[in-house]
């Protein structure tokens, strides 16, 4: 028969035990609510109309850049100088690639997801990097500017290629 000494031992155990279960189950609940929100924050911030109505505006004015130079896109480089003077053909590039820059930034540092950034906006994320990479290495040579989407950008071509070749 038990003792008493032996019931208050095993009530003593169930109790840590509950405890430790209790904890677990906090700590699972504490990242499933923060995935659920990262995901969230993620489709709240960059699943936009805003985005489009950008990238139309700048390719319109790069476009329109480059044919008035006799070119066609993508802009070469030796075109590149000559269209940073121009402030107002770049307007619409800046707020085009700063979108951009933003949703890198967030992926970065886990402020998006990047699995459902990733599946969205991969090839336009490093088209759009790639078009205008002449423009940001060029205006990189000033400032340090579109770091965030070039890493991003370079990391999800290095995915894609580990992909293709698996």
């Amino acid at each position: 028969m038990a003792t008493a000494a032996d019931i208050a031992s095993t009530l003593q155990t169930i109790a840590s035990l509950s405890s430790v279960v209790a904890v677990g189950m906090v700590v699972w609940q504490v990242r499933a609510a923060r995935k659920i929100a990262v995901m969230q924050n993620t489709m709240n911030s960059i699943d936009s109309e805003r985005r489009d109505t950008l990238r139309a505006q700048a390719d319109i004015r790069i476009a329109t850049y480059a044919h008035n130079l006799g070119y066609f896109e993508p802009i070469p480089t030796e075109a590149v100088a000559p269209l940073l003077e121009d402030e107002d053909a770049l307007e619409a590039v800046w707020n085009y690639l700063n979108w951009w820059e933003r949703v890198a930034l967030g992926v970065n540092m886990g402020a998006y997801d990047e699995e459902m950034c990733r599946r969205r906006f991969r090839r336009v994320l490093v088209g759009t990097y790639r078009k205008y990479e002449p423009i940001i290495l060029a205006r990189r040579k000033t400032s340090r500017i579109y770091v965030e989407l070039q890493d991003l950008a370079e990391r999800w071509e290095r995915a894609a290629e580990r992909d293709r070749n698996a």
